[in-house]
Protein backbone atom coordinates (compact mmCIF):
# COMPACT_ATOMS: atom_id res chain seq x y z
CA UNK A 1 0.00 0.00 0.00
CA UNK A 2 1.22 3.32 -0.43
CA UNK A 3 1.33 6.63 0.81
CA UNK A 4 1.53 9.95 -0.14
CA UNK A 5 1.79 13.68 1.34
CA UNK A 6 1.42 16.78 -0.26
CA UNK A 7 2.73 20.56 0.62
CA UNK A 8 1.75 23.26 -1.62
CA UNK A 9 4.55 22.93 -3.93
CA UNK A 10 4.96 19.43 -4.23
CA UNK A 11 3.49 15.85 -3.92
CA UNK A 12 5.64 12.92 -2.74
CA UNK A 13 4.70 8.95 -2.72
CA UNK A 14 6.32 6.28 -1.73
CA UNK A 15 5.18 2.23 -1.62
CA UNK A 16 6.53 -0.20 0.96
CA UNK A 17 8.81 2.48 2.35
CA UNK A 18 10.23 3.13 -0.77
CA UNK A 19 11.32 -0.20 -2.06
CA UNK A 20 8.41 -0.61 -4.58
CA UNK A 21 8.93 2.76 -5.63
CA UNK A 22 8.51 6.32 -4.77
CA UNK A 23 6.95 9.75 -6.64
CA UNK A 24 8.11 13.12 -6.24
CA UNK A 25 6.15 15.97 -8.47
CA UNK A 26 6.40 19.90 -8.50
CA UNK A 27 3.21 21.21 -8.96
CA UNK A 28 4.79 24.54 -10.04
CA UNK A 29 6.59 23.33 -13.11
CA UNK A 30 4.36 19.98 -13.69
CA UNK A 31 0.83 20.69 -12.47
CA UNK A 32 -0.36 17.64 -14.64
CA UNK A 33 2.27 15.26 -12.65
CA UNK A 34 4.43 14.27 -15.71
CA UNK A 35 8.05 13.52 -15.08
CA UNK A 36 8.76 11.67 -11.52
CA UNK A 37 11.96 13.69 -10.27
CA UNK A 38 12.29 10.93 -6.93
CA UNK A 39 15.43 9.22 -8.70
CA UNK A 40 16.77 13.19 -9.72
CA UNK A 41 19.83 13.45 -7.32
CA UNK A 42 19.21 17.06 -7.74
CA UNK A 43 15.83 16.89 -5.71
CA UNK A 44 17.62 14.83 -3.34
CA UNK A 45 17.20 16.79 -0.71
CA UNK A 46 13.41 17.21 -1.35
CA UNK A 47 13.06 13.75 -1.30
CA UNK A 48 14.61 13.77 2.21
CA UNK A 49 12.57 16.40 3.46
CA UNK A 50 9.37 15.00 2.00
CA UNK A 51 10.35 11.84 3.55
CA UNK A 52 10.70 13.26 6.93
CA UNK A 53 6.83 14.88 6.57
CA UNK A 54 5.79 11.49 5.44
CA UNK A 55 6.92 9.73 8.70
CA UNK A 56 5.18 12.66 10.67
CA UNK A 57 2.53 11.82 8.80
CA UNK A 58 1.88 8.33 9.69
CA UNK A 59 3.21 8.56 12.88
CA UNK A 60 0.16 10.93 13.70
CA UNK A 61 -1.76 8.17 12.34
CA UNK A 62 -2.66 9.48 9.07
CA UNK A 63 -4.52 6.88 6.94
CA UNK A 64 -2.45 5.25 3.86
CA UNK A 65 -3.66 6.27 0.18
CA UNK A 66 -4.71 3.35 -2.04
CA UNK A 67 -2.86 4.45 -4.94
CA UNK A 68 -0.93 2.62 -7.11
CA UNK A 69 2.84 3.30 -8.66
CA UNK A 70 2.42 4.11 -11.77
CA UNK A 71 4.13 1.71 -14.69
Amino acid sequence: MGRSVRTDRWRYSEWDGGKRGAELYDHQSDPREHKNLAGDLKFASVVTEMKALLAKAAGAGAPPTRARAKR
